[in-house]
């Protein structure tokens, strides 16, 4: 887990660094810094685990992993305050004043970098991915607009995960029979993530690991990447997050 995180970030790097050249360099630093990657790596790895539970490599989920994280901060961009998100180049936002437009663009700029890195895949399957990861965007941003926030912290995390999940499937050449299974995983283990972060009580403990026994069993013994997911999940209800991203990576 932790070589396929370094290998996520790595590859984020780069498609930041070709998407700026020519730019001020402090617009890269502000794409790069507008992405939730510490908050969101784990969850955005699914793409990765899905494709391994459908015999594929893991490595061939990074770009869609990618494509979810640049995603997450896009939508983020539009609603800090009911995502949880915290994010450097978002620090000059006050919660209930007007967008901050700097934060606001960096945010969009995501969204077609997302697409872009889709084009890792062959056509067909760039095509499949970058209309489902719109699709999912679009309903993202669709209810945060109608106010239900005090729901959208787990909504957003769930709709990511579940996402990621779906698209691993694809792009690990299964179609899309497999990927409803996958999805309501992922959808599990992002409002499991959700309630933890949100409440790290024993009673969100408890809810949150009756979500992930339930994300798990439907998928068997052939998800070794997902069961890691799932315990780096409930670990961050007993640590600092902070801590955790530093140092602690399933084996």
């Amino acid at each position: 887990m932790r070589t396929l995180k370094d290998k996520l970030w790595r590859f984020l790097e780069d498609g930041v660094h070709k998407e700026t050249a020519g730019l001020p360099v402090e617009w890269e630093s502000r794409l790069k810094e507008a992405v939730p990657f510490e908050q969101f790596w784990s969850l955005s790895l699914l793409s990765c685990a899905s494709a391994q539970w459908r015999g594929a490599s893991p490595e061939i989920g990074i770009p869609s992993a990618a494509a979810v994280l640049l995603t997450a901060g896009a939508t983020a961009a539009h609603a800090l305050p009911v995502t949880g998100v915290r994010l450097p180049c978002m620090g000059d936002y006050h919660g209930g004043g007007p967008p901050e437009a700097g934060r606001i663009l960096a945010g969009d700029a995501l969204l077609p970098l997302a697409v872009k890195v889709l084009g890792e895949h062959e056509a067909s399957v760039s095509l499949h991915l970058t209309e489902i990861l719109l699709k999912s965007a679009a309903g993202i941003l669709e209810a945060m607009s109608f106010g239900r926030h005090g729901q959208m912290t787990g909504s957003w995390n769930g709709r990511l995960a579940s996402l990621a999940a779906r698209m691993g499937v694809i792009a690990s050449g299964s179609g899309s029979a497999p990927g409803e299974t996958a999805a309501l995983a992922g959808m599990a283990l992002g409002k499991a993530s959700a309630v933890l972060n949100d409440s790290p009580s024993r009673d969100a403990m408890v809810e949150a690991e009756m979500m992930l026994r339930d994300a798990l069993e439907p998928l068997g013994p052939g998800a070794p990447l997902f069961h890691e997911i799932a315990e780096y999940t409930a670990a961050r209800g007993n640590a600092d997050s902070s801590d955790l991203f530093a140092r602690l990576e399933p084996s």
